[in-house]
């Protein structure tokens, strides 16, 4: 997704060439995380924990020496985690809704509140609500 603004790229993916600092950083930090999974699966007696292991001491390996080789993993890590927060972000606000607000709303219905006046009212004969009259130069300040 791109925005553009006059013509710089206002892109939520930094397209610029990463730096070998930041790619070695990239690497170390896969590697990190990588060797703890891998360490907590090799204590317990999982199979694929010295794989895990194997491929951290990849990660940091190429972080060292040859941080340049990491730069097509890194872009296709960051597209994964672009695909996997989209995705999420819509599971995430489709359990919100169903899971909070929807039983919230159903509650106020049973309950009989009416929050925003909706209800027909056969005794009223205006549907006008008062509001107090501010000050002339308050209002520009509160709008509603």
């Amino acid at each position: 997704m791109t925005i553009l603004i006059g013509k710089q790229s206002m892109s939520l993916i930094d397209r610029r060439r990463k730096s070998d600092q930041e790619l070695a950083r990239f690497g170390f930090t896969m590697a990190a995380l990588l060797g703890i999974f891998g360490g907590v699966a090799f204590v317990l007696h999982k199979p694929f924990g010295p794989f895990l292991v194997s491929i951290a001491l990849l990660f940091s390996s190429f972080g060292l020496a040859a941080p340049r080789a990491l730069a097509p993993i890194e872009r296709y890590w960051l597209a994964f985690g672009n695909l996997l927060s989209a995705i999420m972000s819509r599971v995430v606000l489709f359990l919100m809704f169903f899971l909070v607000f929807t039983p919230l709303g159903l509650l106020q219905r049973i309950v009989g509140r009416d929050e925003l006046q909706l209800r027909h009212k056969n005794e009223a004969e205006t549907y006008w609500i008062p509001v107090e009259k501010d000050g002339p130069g308050s209002r520009f300040f509160k709008p509603y």
